[in-house]
């Protein structure tokens, strides 16, 4: 593949499995901020050990990051990630 090609897909992954999960979650969130509510997120080992896919690797890494960043910061509004 080109570079340009290879550059394209490490951003539409990105997009997919990054970009698209946090704009719902924030949505969800707004929504059902003063519920108590429970967020579910399934991750991938390629966050702890990489993967051939670049953007999917690096993805799942930052999933990790904003599913602990919320747990820490909304855990006293009765929301549990």
């Amino acid at each position: 593949k080109s570079n340009e090609e290879l550059e394209k897909t490490l951003y539409e992954t990105i997009q997919v499995n990054l970009t698209g999960i946090a704009h719902f979650l924030m949505l969800f969130l707004r929504k059902y901020m003063d519920i108590p509510t429970r967020v579910v997120l399934v991750g991938s080992t390629a966050s702890h050990v990489g993967s051939r896919d670049l953007g999917y690797g690096a993805s799942k890494a930052g999933l990790n990051g904003i599913v602990i960043s919320l747990s820490k910061s909304l855990s006293s509004n009765n929301l549990e990630i």
